[in-house]
């Protein structure tokens, strides 16, 4: 059901490098370094949402770790779909 669901280890690592790229070449790194403060929601939560893919990699290749280790397999799916 894992697979199914994408956590995959090509999916983190995919995941990983369009964070870095978004970060990178799109130059969202000085939006975020950035003191301004827009009045929108994005602007203004700026480093939380910029980090959901950073935590969504990490979510991912955890779970992809985890399924190859075996045992922990039932456990992940019960605790998503929780």
């Amino acid at each position: 059901m894992l697979h199914n669901m994408g956590m995959t280890p090509s999916s983190g690592i995919c995941m990983s490098l369009l964070h870095q790229a978004l970060l990178t070449w799109a130059g969202v790194d000085h939006t975020i370094a950035s003191p301004q403060r827009g009045p929108g929601w994005v602007s203004l939560n700026k480093e939380g949402v910029y980090s959901c893919p950073g935590y969504t990699t990490i979510a991912l290749l955890g779970a992809a770790i985890g399924r190859s280790v075996g045992g922990v397999r039932g456990y992940v799916v019960h605790f998503a779909s929780v």
